[in-house]
């Protein structure tokens, strides 16, 4: 995988938060992903394409990723950050309080004016960050297609 944009690096203790493609590995994260709740309805396909069109960020400890998040975005005025995954063992450690907020605060991402996130069980942790229940959830849409076989 090949980057476009500027490589960010930050550590926390034996962690390490990479925006480095290179380091990213697809299969350990497909894998994660189709594990997940939010993930399991997904093809390995699909997850390798939507990794190809977004801005991905991996942590890694002693060299090996534990951790993840996905940021969707034009870089001007809308990012939804997606598929924030962490390795059970390494939950309950501020590991992910540190990835999460390592993503809000990309020195590569310009402010954008929106960031959206959908979780089923998180939303405590990211109010911590500022987000909130959408102040117009009247205007919000969804269209879901049905999955393809």
């Amino acid at each position: 995988m090949t980057s476009t944009i500027p490589i960010y690096e930050a550590t926390f203790g034996d962690y390490t938060f990479s925006t480095d493609r290179n380091l990213f590995h697809v299969d350990w994260a497909s894998k994660s992903l189709l594990a997940s709740y939010w993930g399991h309805n997904r093809t390995a396909a699909m997850i390798h394409e939507s990794f190809q069109h977004s801005l991905i960020c991996g942590v890694y400890k002693h060299g090996r990723q534990v951790g993840m998040t996905r940021v969707i975005t034009d870089y001007a005025t809308f990012a939804y950050l997606c598929d924030v995954f962490l390795d059970e063992a390494e939950r309950g450690s501020k590991v992910g309080v540190w990835m999460v907020g390592q993503t809000l605060q990309l020195p590569l991402m310009p402010p954008v004016h929106r960031w959206i996130l959908f979780t089923q069980a998180a939303q405590e942790l990211y109010r911590t960050f500022g987000f909130e229940n959408p102040k117009f959830p009247e205007r919000v849409m969804e269209w879901i297609q049905p999955a393809k076989p």
